[in-house]
């Protein structure tokens, strides 16, 4: 039984043990929030919500859609003008914004085994039998949207079979000749590393270690949360041990997909689901539930040192949150959109100063704007708790993710959830 926790004038209080230290004091940057857009044509939404990178994945705009037989490219008609179709539909909203462009899922006619039953059709999950022709790909995508696309992804999640199912050596000869190509094309390029899924860490460490950490830039996870979203991080970690074992602990974490997705860990999920429940879907969360998880999950990130992260989709999934309201045509954000909108304000150009839970099960993240003011991200891990600030605190305001918001001075009792709130 769900029945809230009122405790009176639990005082939010410092602590000297922090198992939950940020991993990195730098400013947030604007590519931390993302999303993946793969019902382009559809429509042509582009609602505010703090968006700087959008990566193209599930556009109908892979190898094998772009070239149908060998050296038979067309932008006129087809995958070729949809994906310059695209391009120039991200970057005539937002000039800055990044893309990210997923390469790979080998076309029939190129592949080692044209008949291999890939998620993406036959052949796709092949590596290429000439990798002359993946190089002409690589090359061909890097002359004609140089300084247009800066972000190569190498293969998405190429530790799960019905994505690749090659050797691994040759996935690191096809990263050798893809960087090559991309560096040639605008030094100013990145290749990302390929994504893998929750179970890819050995194969990730295969490729870092027959010789991959040699040609990637970045380093790319699919990191998918349900409710208990601090499970994120003992991936990070684990992540993070792989790449110092490599040398790579100073490359740049991408969380290339992701979101909130009940079938990560449904019994977190059915816990704020409506009594009677034996699944639900993120969708189906109350709002609260579904804010304070997006929220969470940014503040988990930011303080580990990712640098970005793309929620899939703008216009959902039978499981994750929309961010983009259908009923306007996908113009307009949604409840869910406008907490991802809130958090990016929140976010964006401030840096952790600190972040640890209390006693109490307060998370504290202290923080420094972008206008160099203190601010303080604040939830409970124990139902809803009646608490005061610190009287130290420099406050004036108590901040939701639902864009609103009321006075607040330090000291003052209020009610606290695990839906994050900002005061500063």
């Amino acid at each position: 039984m769900n029945v809230p926790l009122y405790i009176d004038d639990v005082v939010i209080e410092e602590v000297t043990v922090n198992p939950v230290a940020p991993s990195t004091h730098a400013a947030a940057p604007s590519t931390l929030f993302g999303t993946v857009i793969n019902r382009f044509g559809a429509h042509r939404g582009w609602p505010e919500l703090g968006l700087k990178v959008v990566r193209l994945w599930d556009t109908g705009t892979t190898w094998a859609h772009l070239e149908t037989c060998d050296n038979c490219w067309d932008f006129n008609t087809g995958a070729g003008k949809r994906l310059d179709l695209l391009v120039d539909y991200i970057k005539s909203n937002d000039a800055n914004a990044e893309i990210i462009y997923t390469m790979g899922q080998t076309p029939a006619w190129a592949a080692v085994d044209p008949t291999s039953v890939g998620a993406y059709g036959a052949g796709t999950n092949s590596p290429p039998k000439d990798l002359a022709t993946w190089r002409r790909y690589v090359k061909t995508l890097a002359t004609r949207y140089k300084g247009r696309i800066k972000y190569w992804e190498l293969w998405n999640e190429a530790d799960y079979g019905g994505l690749y199912n090659g050797p691994v050596p040759t996935m690191v000869e096809m990263a050798r000749i893809a960087r090559e190509e991309l560096k040639a094309a605008d030094p100013a390029n990145v290749l990302i590393a390929p994504s893998y899924t929750g179970a890819g860490l050995l194969w990730l460490n295969s490729f870092f270690g027959s010789g991959g950490k040699n040609y990637v830039d970045a380093i790319a996870i699919h990191g998918y949360y349900a409710l208990d979203v601090e499970g994120l991080l003992t991936g990070v970690s684990n992540l993070r041990s792989i790449m110092k074992n490599h040398g790579l602990e100073n490359k740049p974490i991408w969380n290339t997909e992701g979101g909130l997705s009940c079938t990560i860990n449904m019994a977190s999920c059915l816990a704020a689901a409506p009594a009677g429940k034996t699944s639900v879907t993120a969708m189906e969360l109350p709002i609260a539930a579904q804010r304070g998880a997006l929220a969470r999950g940014f503040a988990f990130m930011w303080t580990n040192g990712i640098v970005n992260f793309n929620h899939y989709t703008l216009e959902g999934t039978p499981d994750t949150p929309a961010l983009a309201d259908p009923a306007t045509n996908y113009t307009t954000q949604t409840p869910f959109g406008i907490a991802f909108l809130t958090s990016s304000k929140w976010i964006v150009g401030s840096s952790v100063v600190d972040a640890y839970l209390t006693p109490e099960g307060i998370y504290v993240f202290k923080i420094k704007t972008a206008a160099n003011k203190a601010a303080y991200m604040v939830w409970s891990t124990k139902g809803t708790l009646k608490v005061r600030t610190p009287t130290t605190w420099p406050i004036t305001k108590l901040n939701r993710l639902d864009s609103t918001s009321v006075a607040l001075s330090a000291g003052s009792p209020f009610d606290l959830t695990d839906e994050p709130v900002l005061l500063n």
